[in-house]
């Protein structure tokens, strides 16, 4: 049992962790969308800083890395039926039925960050974006002297469209999925280490 409460608790962390990167990606793509309509800002906003903000919305493919070692050989050996807490027995039972239906949304929002990157690789630049933060240094490449602006990329309607669905679905990810998902693993915790002291006495 406290191996099983291991593993969930390192799956908590990286939910946590995966939340913030959405949290990032997010804030990224409303900037975009926001820049979409605003000609006056548009117009004005230094390439560097476009770059800046385009970036975690193009870079950021978000996946909860779930550890499930120990329970798939408890499934698979069949010791799961040798658990007496029905509790338990029950959270763990019907729990790869959990994480399919989250990896089932995380797959949603990677289509349409691959749409999206698709679409931006056809009409933008991105070695403007690698020159104008960091990525040019962390991938080694020397930056160009000159660059090509990709602000033409929010004028497309197409562009804007897969923003906003992957906008959408990042949402219910962060507001919906995730949350619901972590719940679920404080609770088979709480049931675990409840057990556990219990087994004690």
């Amino acid at each position: 049992m406290s191996l099983i409460k291991g593993e969930m608790l390192n799956n908590f962390e990286s939910v946590k962790k995966e939340k913030n990167n959405l949290a990032k990606s997010i804030n990224s793509q409303r900037k975009i969308i926001e820049l979409m309509h605003d000609e006056v800002a548009l117009d004005t906003i230094p390439e560097h800083i476009l770059s800046q903000i385009m970036l975690p919305a193009i870079s950021l493919s978000i996946a909860v890395n779930n550890e499930d070692g120990i329970l798939s050989e408890l499934i698979a050996s069949g010791s799961l039926k040798d658990i007496e807490n029905d509790s338990i027995k029950n959270v763990l039972s019907s729990w790869e039925g959990k994480v399919y239906q989250l990896r089932e949304q995380e797959k949603s929002l990677r289509e349409l960050w691959i749409k999206n990157n698709n679409l931006f690789e056809s009409i933008g630049f991105f070695r403007t974006i690698f020159d104008q933060t960091n990525y040019s240094d962390y991938v080694e490449i020397n930056k160009l002297e000159s660059f090509k602006s990709n602000k033409h990329v929010l004028s497309s309607t197409e562009y804007e469209n897969i923003l906003l669905i992957q906008l959408a679905t990042s949402r219910h990810l962060e507001t919906r999925v995730y949350p619901d998902f972590e719940k679920e693993i404080l609770n088979l915790i709480s049931l675990i280490e409840y057990e556990l002291i219990n087994a004690i006495k």
